[in-house]
């Protein structure tokens, strides 16, 4: 009954109101579509914002490990040549890689992937400070082997040149030569052995040392120069173990705390990088999936 009189009461309504109410129905479902559009359209322009910014997000840190790479071949190069160029290089790389990082867009990135983008920035400051160790380290190291080192090496070698000139006597001569020439030996043996790490090297020092002590005591040496000689032999055996902690602190830190903070620091951003990349194929299925379900509505 009520759909009956329903219909005889739109029956009833003038021409002019029908046409009206027609418009104001079409309206409201053309109202109704557009807004179905506009929050399509709305999800698809967030969707390609967060394409944008996960594509770019993966790139900066694909440029990381490149770049954490580089450093570490430019670290080895440093240790052979110790040129300034190359720790600017070093540094210049690694205020490259902080920048990238501080720059990652984190608007889309979940919370584990922000305390990864923390623990990746965390560890790039602690590199740098191994960084600034680096030129510390090289320097001492380097006094010690090329510096201090070849400087008793001289003042032995000119002790015994000025005794050679004085000594009389073919006996106590050879003696002296033959001093000189083990003198020779340590010199070399200590080279070898800091080169090399070849420990038969350091081995050859310590007997040739005794051998020298042996050979000072049988000698027709003065008394006053047999005393300034083991004074320097003295001097040089302590200079060779400190060339030797110093060039193991270096090492150490070069193979075994820079190497591995820039394993630490590879392992982290590849983490990041796969992460970004699921949370890129994630989105690009969520868009097609809408693409489909509004293609179907069609």
């Amino acid at each position: 009954m009520k759909k009956i009189e329903l219909i005889r009461t739109f029956d009833d309504i003038k021409i002019s109101n029908k046409v009206i109410l027609g418009n104001i129905l079409v309206f409201c479902l053309f109202g109704l579509v557009s807004m179905s559009y506009l929050d399509n359209l709305r999800e698809e322009n967030s969707n390609l914002q967060k394409l944008s910014i996960l594509t770019r997000t993966s790139s900066t840190i694909l440029d990381i490990n490149k770049e954490i790479s580089e450093i570490q071949r430019l670290v080895k190069v440093y240790g052979s040549t110790g040129a300034s160029s190359v720790l600017e290089k070093i540094k210049d790389s690694h205020e490259l890689i902080l920048k990238q990082v501080s720059k990652v867009d984190r608007t889309y990135l979940s919370k584990s992937e922000k305390e990864l983008v923390i623990n990746l920035s965390d560890t790039l400051v602690s590199y740098g400070k191994h960084i600034s160790e680096l030129e510390f380290l090289y320097n001492q190291k380097n006094d010690f082997i090329n510096t201090k080192l070849p400087s008793k090496f001289r003042a032995g070698e000119s002790i015994l040149k000025e005794e050679l000139k004085l000594t009389l006597g073919n006996k106590n001569k050879v003696k002296v030569l033959e001093i000189q020439n083990s003198w020779y030996q340590v010199y070399l043996s200590s080279r070898n052995f800091l080169q090399k790490k070849d420990y038969q090297h350091k081995k050859d020092l310590k007997k040739t040392l005794q051998k020298i002590e042996s050979l000072i005591n049988e000698s027709g040496m003065r008394n006053s120069v047999k005393k300034d000689f083991n004074i320097i032999r003295s001097d040089y055996k302590k200079v060779f173990e400190q060339a030797i902690q110093s060039n193991r602190i270096y090492l150490s830190l070069v193979n075994v705390v820079m190497a591995g903070t820039s394993i630490e620091v590879a392992k982290t951003s590849s983490i990041l990088r796969d992460e970004s990349l699921k949370d890129l194929e994630r989105i690009l299925e969520l868009s097609n999936n809408k693409f489909s379900e509004n293609k179907d509505e069609m």
